[in-house]
């Protein structure tokens, strides 16, 4: 079970360098990171560019240089890019970090223990706000209800890859074709949390990372409002009884 960092960003230059050092001093070293780099107006992409330097496990996937296309786009086609479909996708963006040496590991130790197919966990932002992760209650995943239930399922977020394959790419769009780009985390965890089910997800407390809260960020997150709304009200997934 190789796991394969999945790096998304744009204006970010100020925090590329944390990023990478949080990645090469965790204590699993065999694992890949792919990149993908929106159009941004400082140097995100020529800074990620020099810290990587000729590091094979990390690979620039995508730089749009003249467009935005957003995390979700950008999330995607990184992990149409891997093939082991056994593989652990981690979420980590350029603006983000892990927040301890073993993250990885704690991950990795909990799908060899479980047998999980998905962990989802707490983080604690630049602002010392810690996030409003916690274990969903029983209720909810009786109803599959996890669309209405409360936000809860934040970063540290890995996944196998079989289990994304899964998902319609048909919704991670807007009914007139284009790529959400709001609300992006939901799109992407209400269809596995769905298909996975209590018997396969696994909520882990300790904190693995470090999300970065800024001007630009809290902008963004202020208009995530209008694709929630419409992600909350889609049909949800129907669960995956066996592998």
């Amino acid at each position: 079970m190789k796991p394969i960092i999945i790096a998304v960003g744009c204006n970010c230059e100020k925090f590329v360098n944390k990023w990478y050092k949080s990645i090469i001093n965790q204590t699993v070293k065999d694992f890949e990171c792919l990149i993908a780099i929106d159009n941004s107006k400082d140097n995100t992409f020529g800074l990620t560019r020099d810290v990587i330097k000729d590091d094979s496990r990390f690979k620039i996937v995508a730089y749009h240089e003249n467009d935005n296309k957003g995390a979700l786009y950008n999330r995607y086609i990184c992990t149409e890019k891997v093939k082991d479909t056994e593989a652990i996708i981690m979420h980590v963006d350029l603006d983000d970090a892990f927040y301890i040496k073993n993250a990885m590991q704690i991950v990795l130790n909990k799908y060899k223990k479980t047998g999980c197919w998905l962990t989802y966990g707490s983080y604690i932002a630049s602002n010392k706000e810690w996030s409003w992760c916690r274990a969903i209650p029983d209720n909810v995943w009786n109803k599959n209800g996890i669309r209405k239930f409360q936000w809860c399922t934040t970063a540290l977020r890995t996944f196998k890859k079989w289990l994304w394959d899964k998902i319609n790419k048909k919704d991670f769009l807007w009914p007139d074709g284009s790529w959400i780009k709001k609300g992006t985390d939901r799109a992407i965890m209400y269809p596995l949390v769905e298909m996975a089910g209590k018997a396969h997800t696994c909520y882990i407390k300790k904190i693995l990372y470090y999300y970065n809260i800024y001007p630009a960020n809290l902008k963004s997150r202020r208009k995530d409002k209008d694709a929630s709304k419409y992600l909350i009200k889609k049909n949800p997934y129907k669960r995956i009884k066996k592998r």
